[in-house]
């Protein structure tokens, strides 16, 4: 298995992705966090998925409203589940308008990828 994932004999994902860290020059500070955020990424069934939310926001919010509808598939119970669908309008390059099928009035604005973070976050993880 470790040979497949290009991983040393008792290295551990998490000692190769600190080395290439280190490697990149990325600052010590600035790690943790990414590990962090690598370690969550990869354990949830669906990752963030940031550079799709970069394309909705930058091209297909650009010229219309869009409707982002949540949908689970689960195999123990077997089926499907719908969740509360988000509406985003693009309100600035790379920044949408996020109104939630729940709050209507309480519009929030964010970035693509706090979008991405947050609508996988709060239906998928």
């Amino acid at each position: 298995m470790t040979a497949s994932a290009c991983l040393l004999p008792g290295e551990t994902a998490e000692t190769a992705a600190r080395v290439e860290l280190e490697c990149l020059d990325v600052p010590a500070a600035a790690r943790e966090s990414l590990l962090a955020e690598l370690h969550r990424d990869t354990t949830r069934e669906t990752p963030s998925r940031r550079r799709l939310f970069r394309l909705l926001v930058g091209r297909a919010a650009r010229r219309r409203p869009l409707l982002l509808l949540p949908i689970v598939h689960s195999s123990s119970p077997l089926g499907v589940t719908e969740r509360e669908a988000w509406g985003i309008v693009r309100v600035g390059p790379g920044r949408v308008r996020v109104v939630r099928a729940s709050a209507p009035e309480r519009a929030e604005e964010m970035s693509s990828d706090e979008l991405a973070e947050t609508f996988v976050e709060e239906h998928f993880a």
